[in-house]
């Protein structure tokens, strides 16, 4: 008997190991007109997911959250990945996109 973990919570059944794909990807902010200094925080209902953001140019950051460094138009994708087997990764995104105004 083997452990199978889904997004729903844990059951024990059959003989094999599945994860499922994070079924949801949340951006988060702090509310209100985003500043300088704020952060962006990555979510979703899996547990096991592993996150990076990519700003417009093409910058990857590993991690679920990342800082709001300079004022002006931003764009951002949060990528949740789940790694199903070691050939087969499941991976969902969300984009997230605004104007961020002086310090706070």
């Amino acid at each position: 008997m083997t452990l199978i973990v889904n997004a729903n919570g844990l059951a024990v059944r059959s003989s094999s190991l599945c994860i499922d794909c994070p079924p949801t990807v949340r951006i988060t902010t702090p509310g209100g007109q985003l500043e300088v200094g704020d952060v962006l925080t990555c979510e979703s209902d899996s547990t096991f997911a592993s996150y990076s953001f990519t700003d417009s140019d093409g910058t990857v950051t590993d991690g679920n959250t990342v800082t709001l460094s300079e004022k002006g138009w931003f764009r951002f994708t949060c990528t949740a990945t789940v790694e199903l087997d070691t050939t087969t990764p499941c991976t969902r995104t969300r984009i997230r996109s605004g104007i961020v105004y002086g310090k706070k």
